[in-house]
């Protein structure tokens, strides 16, 4: 797709969801807090069909209440850039979906404006380069599933089809795990977290006698698939990598202390990553512990070994 990137804008207020590409969750607001972001998802994105979803919960603990307010909502939108800014400064549109009091009272359409069908980046409005004549994608419809074990709770999603140059990931073909609610207390608390709190203390004994020489490779597959995502020379992320940690080094941050018995495990919804603590459990902190640094790790499963994949 002429190396674009695509970016999920959230936007919401009084409405408690997750935000989850391809099943990897990218944005959430447990408590309906106000959320403003947006994310980079090139890393969770595959030539051919990509799903976007939003997991939706009532707002009182009653399960009768479904939002904060009559003017509570959630948008979420896949937005496309590219280097050169053919795409426009603020990029385009490819996909929406909302929800919120205006979409169950009937005033707001639940996918934005966009109807199913095959679409070019060059048709959208404001986008005037021939440069992406070529790129098609295509939005499959919208659906609803409201048969989610909550009451009122429930899940929109709808797929997008494109071409990307993105080899494949290899978490995608790696060990399916079970979600934490379908794992018996053993599996949890005797196999799992023990297990990835392991990968976790070695990442953390070398941080903390400041030999990165022995970390970089265990990031290695992390590194190459984030350079291949965002169309990086090989080598590029791991030297970001190292130039942070260093840089935490050189400032005198803290390495926060790790603790077993402390830790929740967290799976991604489809199974194929999974990490300790959120949003994170390797982190850096000041002496007043008012600035912190964090790094996201997750790891996929093979052939009973973790491997650190993003």
């Amino acid at each position: 797709m002429k190396n674009v990137f695509m970016r999920l804008r959230v936007q919401s207020e009084g409405v408690r969801f997750r935000a989850i590409v391809n099943g990897n969750e990218i944005e959430r607001a447990p408590k309906g807090e106000e959320c403003r972001s947006e994310r980079p998802v090139n890393p969770y994105l595959v030539s051919g069909k990509n799903t976007m979803e939003i997991d939706f919960y009532p707002w009182s603990k009653a399960k009768s209440k479904l939002f904060k307010n009559e003017d509570a909502y959630v948008c979420v939108d896949l937005i496309a850039y590219d280097e050169g800014g053919l795409l426009g400064p603020d990029g385009c549109v490819v996909s929406s979906l909302r929800y919120g009091q205006s979409v169950v009272a009937g005033g707001l359409n639940i996918a934005g404006s966009k109807a199913s069908g095959v679409y070019t980046f060059s048709d959208i409005e404001g986008n005037n380069s021939d440069a992406f004549d070529g790129a098609k994608y295509e939005l499959g419809d919208v659906y609803i599933n409201d048969g989610l074990p909550i009451s009122n709770a429930g899940n929109i999603y709808r797929d997008v089809s494109f071409a990307t140059e993105f080899p494949a990931w290899k978490y995608l073909s790696s060990e399916t795990m079970p979600q934490i609610a379908d794992m018996s207390d053993d599996e949890y608390y005797q196999v799992l977290i023990p297990s990835l709190f392991k990968e976790y203390q070695k990442i953390h004994d070398a941080l903390g006698v400041k030999d990165l020489d022995s970390i970089m490779p265990l990031f290695n597959e992390r590194n190459s698939e984030m350079d291949s995502a965002f169309y990086h020379e090989a080598g590029t992320y791991e030297g970001k990598l190292r130039a942070s940690l260093e840089s935490q080094f050189d400032t005198g941050m803290i390495l926060a202390d790790i603790d077993q018995k402390y830790v929740e495990a967290i799976v991604s919804d489809n199974g194929k990553l999974a990490k300790l603590d959120e949003p994170y459990l390797i982190y850096f902190h000041d002496e007043e512990k008012s600035i912190f640094t964090g790094y996201d790790i997750w790891f996929r499963r093979e052939d009973d070994k973790w491997i650190i994949s993003r």
